[in-house]
C-alpha cells in the first residue's frame, strides 16, 4: 500500500485517493479509521520514528476523537486539512539532546455549514463542514 507523506501535501494526495473510491469502499476505510486511529494512519502514512512513538503514546481519549471526527469526514467526502510546523525534537529526545523541553500541540477545528439542513422546497437537505488539524511546536 501507498503511504504518504505526513505533511499538508501528503494529506491532500491521500484525501484525492480516497475520495475516487467507490462508496462502499470509502465507507469501509471511514469505519476503519473511526475504528482505529493509530492503526489507519500508520497504514497510510510514512512517519519518522518519532512521529511514531508520538501516535503510539498519544492518549486514547485524543485518538479516539480523532478517529471519529477524521472517520466521519472521510466518510462525507468533506474537507480536511492539516496545518503543520516542521518537525520539532520533542519530549525525552529534546532532553537527551539537551535542546529546551518543547510542548507538541495538537488542535482541530470542526466546522459544520448547515446551508439548507432543512431543505427548501424539493431541495435535499445538505450540510458542509470544514475540518483544520493543526500541529504546532511551544516552548514548555
Amino acid at each position: 500500500m501507498k503511504k504518504y507523506p505526513f505533511s499538508t501535501e501528503g494529506l491532500q494526495r491521500l484525501l484525492v485517493f480516497l475520495y475516487g473510491l467507490s462508496d462502499a469502499e470509502l465507507q469501509a476505510e471511514a469505519e476503519a479509521l473511526r475504528l482505529d486511529f493509530r492503526a489507519w494512519m500508520m497504514l497510510y502514512f510514512d512517519f519518522s520514528p518519532l512521529q511514531v512513538l508520538y501516535l503510539e503514546e498519544m492518549v486514547d481519549v485524543l485518538a479516539s476523537y480523532f478517529g471519529t471526527v477524521c472517520g466521519f469526514y472521510v466518510g462525507s467526502r468533506w474537507p480536511i486539512t492539516l496545518v503543520k510546523e516542521e518537525n520539532a525534537v520533542v519530549g525525552k529526545a529534546a532532553v537527551a539532546a539537551g535542546d529546551p523541553p518543547v510542548w507538541k500541540i495538537v488542535r482541530s477545528e470542526d466546522v459544520l455549514n448547515p446551508d439548507n439542513a432543512r431543505g427548501a422546497g424539493d431541495a435535499e437537505p445538505t450540510v458542509m463542514g470544514m475540518l483544520t488539524i493543526e500541529i504546532v511546536y511551544s516552548l514548555k
